[in-house]
């Protein structure tokens, strides 16, 4: 996973940054990106580089914790 955004990445060097992640957030796609909110450091914006990256890059819109965007397409075998 490629991280795209936060705030201040200079405490991504940091050696509990690790153990200081906490997502608050569901995360949300939209265009292919990740969109998660840590409470701590702020917004991150993931790309997804991981096994099935194409289906995450083919995602126009999707939320963690709800049916709209993409999510009807997910349910369909």
């Amino acid at each position: 996973m490629d991280q795209l955004l936060n705030p201040d990445p200079t405490e991504l060097a940091s050696p509990d940054f690790q153990s200081k992640v906490v997502m608050w957030s569901y995360p949300i796609i939209r265009k292919g990106l990740i969109y998660v909110i840590d409470v701590r450091n702020g917004l991150f914006v993931l790309k997804y580089t991981g096994p099935h990256a194409d289906e995450v890059r083919e995602t126009e819109f999707l939320e963690g914790n709800s049916n709209v965007g993409n999510a009807f397409e997910l349910d369909q075998p």
